[in-house]
């Protein structure tokens, strides 16, 4: 009976230690986050930023004023938005905050980098998309020739050999044909691989990572898979629409999650 009753008495000690200490612990608190961004620089208003709470998969976008408001839980994680300006984490404090709250927002400044073009293909595969690389038919030139049988070159021996014109055209012709369709295949190939340069810098993983303010890696993989953006829209789109196709496809990978 000694025994059973120390160990009802242990129980109940710390049965009460457990409850103090919940008791004094801050309580996360669900309420309506209100809040204002500002440049940090200028202190104007930031309009149009994005406001993504990543914790409950929501987003909303900031006034002319820069205002916003969002439903927030003590603990959450937002990630604040904008082109032309650095992402920012902000963690919701755990107890709603007396009035709104004002975030400073750092202008971004980038240099341009430097766009590779890499490099011709292998001397195979250069032949291969050559020979069925596909030119336009062109009409032949009428060159007015004579007939072979009626051209004569004479010679110093006093002989008279006969010369057939229509093998030198027919050779120049096709080494004419060669030359063309070679200038032609590198023109495109230099051509291609500089549009593909030129898309990489529009929207590649730093890009994705500075929008969305994905940190861990394999996430990011995940959205540079799920996001996929046709190559004809990032050459005709701006800054700003891509910038807001991206935040659209980083809305829908979070609802999906």
């Amino acid at each position: 009976m000694l025994h059973i009753h120390i160990r009802y008495s242990i129980l109940t000690v710390l049965l009460m230690v457990s409850a103090f200490a919940l008791a004094q612990a801050p309580q996360k608190e669900a309420y309506l986050l209100k809040g204002r961004l500002v440049d940090a620089d200028s202190g104007t208003a930031v309009s149009l930023a994005h406001i993504a709470n990543v914790s409950q998969r929501t987003i909303t976008a900031a006034k002319a004023d820069g205002a916003f408001t969002l439903p927030v839980q003590g603990g959450d994680t937002l990630l604040i938005s904008r082109i032309g300006y650095v992402p920012l984490r902000y963690p919701v404090p755990l107890q709603e905050p007396m009035g709104a709250i004002t975030l400073l927002l750092q202008p971004l400044t980038e240099e341009l980098r430097e766009v590779v073009i890499t490099q011709m293909p292998s001397e195979r595969r250069f032949k291969e998309q050559l020979l069925g690389l596909q030119l336009p038919e062109e009409k032949e030139p009428n060159l007015q020739v004579p007939h072979p049988s009626t051209m004569v070159t004479p010679r110093l021996d006093g002989a008279v050999p006969l010369v057939s014109a229509g093998g030198l055209i027919s050779g120049f012709a096709n080494k004419f044909n060669t030359k063309e369709r070679g200038r032609q295949f590198t023109a495109r190939i230099k051509a291609e691989e500089s549009q593909k340069a030129y898309i990489a810098t529009k929207f590649n993983r730093d890009i994705a990572q500075r929008i969305t303010g994905l940190e861990d890696e394999e996430q990011l993989n995940e959205f540079m898979k799920f996001c996929v953006l046709p190559d004809k829209f990032l050459l005709e789109s701006s800054e700003y629409q891509i910038h807001e196709t991206v935040l659209g496809c980083f809305k829908e990978f979070l609802a999906e999650r």
